[in-house]
């Protein structure tokens, strides 16, 4: 599972820091989080293919986070993609039906809008045998989202104790999908002959401002991936490193990763240091950046 940020910055971008837009890459799958101006030009800046992406996850409707969409689009068209893109977000099928109009634009495939909910709680928007995707409302001046992409859980069979057992070959066969396997009489459960490995999780917020909900969302998550696009008392509906720093604290995530910079900032060594004061595992992302999830 790699994570590759190919823009970092905010709605006002730098010559170091595009526009925000997160890809993951898992399995052979692409998903892509956000998709700000000029994210087709990152993708071949990182050596990427945005053939390979299946999702587009936008957090919400501002410019800086999904302007990079129709031009994207188009350059799948031109390369003559045939396989369905899916855009997620809120109120998706309003903003993907008028972004369709503008220009003479052709696409080759289809193009699936599917709205994500902005109010309520913690929903699951997308599920398949690999992984499930979820989000939850964001705190900004605009509906919005975060997302989590969760690995499902996996079981490996442990060679001990299906020794102990005296099991092997054809008689573990189907064990996984049902949960169990009877020998004579006896039931085994899978988990008397296997051990649990927890998926990997990943959450990313989009903009927002401190949000117990976000907390939720990512608890116990490997990685945070949080607005901080200011410091100190300064939000104007985002968040500060220190929040984020916060929100990962109390979710118990592993590791959180700072992005969405003010272009006001040359540089996010300050960010590291007042995040660092709540939540030491944390870095700060750069465009190009990329992370191996173990």
């Amino acid at each position: 599972m790699d994570v590759t940020f190919l823009g970092t910055g905010s709605s006002i971008p730098t010559k170091d820091r595009s526009h925000p837009s997160v890809l993951l890459e898992y399995e052979g799958d692409s998903v892509l989080f956000d998709c700000g101006e000029g994210t087709q030009r990152q993708f071949v800046l990182a050596k990427k293919s945005f053939m390979k992406v299946s999702k587009i996850f936008i957090t919400h409707w501002h410019a800086d986070h999904f302007a990079g969409l129709p031009t994207l689009l188009h350059s799948m068209h031109l390369d003559r993609r045939e396989r369905a893109v899916e855009i997620y977000g809120p109120e998706a099928k309003k903003f993907v039906k008028a972004m369709m109009k503008i220009g003479y634009g052709k696409q080759s495939f289809r193009i699936r809008a599917i709205d994500v909910p902005h109010k309520g709680g913690i929903k699951k928007i997308f599920e398949n045998e690999k992984y499930e995707v979820f989000s939850c409302p964001s705190s900004h001046s605009v509906p919005s989202v975060a997302y989590l992409f969760a690995e499902r859980d996996s079981w490996n069979l442990d060679r001990e104790k299906l020794e102990n057992f005296g099991l092997e070959g054809p008689q573990l066969n189907g064990i996984k999908e049902r949960g169990y396997i009877k020998i004579g009489k006896r039931k085994l459960l899978l988990k008397d002959l296997a051990r649990k490995k927890g998926g990997r999780r990943v959450v990313y917020t989009g903009d927002t401002k401190k949000s117990l909900q976000i907390a939720k969302l990512a608890e116990g998550c490997n990685v945070l991936i949080h607005d901080s696009t200011f410091l100190g008392k300064e939000k104007y509906d985002h968040s500060s490193a220190g929040d984020a720093a916060a929100i990962a604290k109390k979710a118990g995530a592993k590791l959180l990763i700072l992005t969405h910079f003010s272009s006001r900032y040359p540089s996010s060594s300050d960010h590291l240091r007042e995040a660092g004061k709540v939540f030491p595992s944390v870095i700060a992302a750069k465009d190009f950046l990329s992370y191996t999830i173990a």
